[in-house]
C-alpha cells in the first residue's frame, strides 16, 4: 500500500507508519487518518523495514500480533539500531504482560482494538512535540541502515 499526503492543522508535516496483518484494518485506519497525516502502511515486518529505510516517520503504530510475527520484534530492532521513533502498540488482546513489555520498550500508549481513530490522533498530538520529532529525525538520519535482531 502506498503512503498518502494531505496534511492540515496540528498534524501538519507529520507522518505515521501503520503496521497490521489485516489489510481491511489497515485500509480503514489509513483512510481515516490520511486527511491529517501522511500515512504509510505495512502488512508485515519486512514491509515496515523497507518503508523505514526509505521514509522518515514521526510515529509507528504497530499491532502486536502479526500472524507469525510479533510487533514487539520491530520495536526491539528500532531500539537496537538507536532509532528513537515513537511508537504506539495496538492489540485485540491486551493483557498485563503485554502492557508491561510495551511500557519497558517505551511505548507512547497501548490501545486495545477496536479503538476510535480520534483516540489515536489525540495521543499523537499530545505526545509528539517538536523536540521529540527532532530527536527521532536526527537518529533516523544517522542510522539509515536497519539491522535485524539475530
Amino acid at each position: 500500500m502506498e503512503g498518502r499526503r494531505e496534511q492540515i492543522g496540528a498534524f501538519m508535516n507529520r507522518s505515521i507508519l501503520l503496521i497490521d496483518d489485516d489489510a481491511d484494518t489497515l485500509e480503514l485506519i489509513s483512510t481515516l487518518l490520511h486527511q491529517k497525516l501522511q500515512t504509510f502502511t505495512a502488512l508485515n515486518l519486512d514491509e515496515a523495514f523497507e518503508i523505514l529505510k526509505k521514509e522518515f516517520v514521526d510515529v509507528v503504530v504497530c499491532d502486536i500480533n502479526l500472524g507469525k510475527e510479533n510487533g514487539f520484534q520491530l520495536i526491539e530492532v528500532l531500539k537496537n539500531n538507536l532509532l528513537e521513533i515513537p511508537f504506539i502498540i495496538v492489540s485485540g488482546d491486551v493483557d498485563p504482560e503485554k502492557e508491561e513489555r510495551a511500557k519497558k520498550l517505551g511505548a507512547l500508549a497501548i490501545l486495545e482494538k477496536p479503538f476510535h481513530y480520534e483516540s489515536l490522533l489525540e495521543i499523537i498530538n499530545k505526545k509528539l512535540d517538536p523536540i521529540e520529532r527532532f530527536k527521532a529525525s536526527k537518529a533516523a538520519r544517522r542510522n539509515s541502515n536497519l539491522r535485524a535482531v539475530a
